[in-house]
């Protein structure tokens, strides 16, 4: 299947992630969209996952969860950076994501967690560093 794009870069499986709808994700990967499609700023899937749920679901398919984008945060860093990250950054965890990786700025998911003050997030990225 062809992967068409928006002049950013995003295509049809970046916009289904960000609804919770499992089986048009399924149906567009079995289709052969890449899901690791990186948009024009290297964002995948991944990166936006809407739902922790959806989030599994692409790494069941075969998303990589230490993408970069084009500045070199990971999935989980960007949900670091989001109000409502928790979840998903608990599925990425669970899957094994690099809780110490650091962005092009030198910065990781637990710098991102504490100058939001989001101690719910802080006590979780420490709980995968002990």
């Amino acid at each position: 299947m062809t992967s068409h794009k928006d002049e950013y870069g995003f295509n049809a499986l970046h916009l289904a992630v960000t609804e919770d709808n499992h089986q048009v994700i399924a149906f567009l990967v079995n289709a052969g969209i890449n899901i690791n499609e990186q948009n024009n700023d290297g964002i995948t899937p991944l990166h936006i996952a809407g739902y922790p749920d959806v989030a599994e679901l692409l790494i069941q398919l075969g998303a990589n969860i230490e993408i970069e984008d084009s500045v070199g945060n990971t999935p989980l860093l960007t949900h670091a950076m989001e109000a409502e990250g928790y979840s998903t950054m608990k599925v990425l965890l669970m899957y094994g994501a690099n809780p110490t990786h650091k962005n092009n700025s030198g910065k990781t998911a637990l710098f991102y967690a504490n100058s939001r003050g989001e101690l719910d997030k802080v006590q979780l990225i420490n709980s995968y560093l002990n």
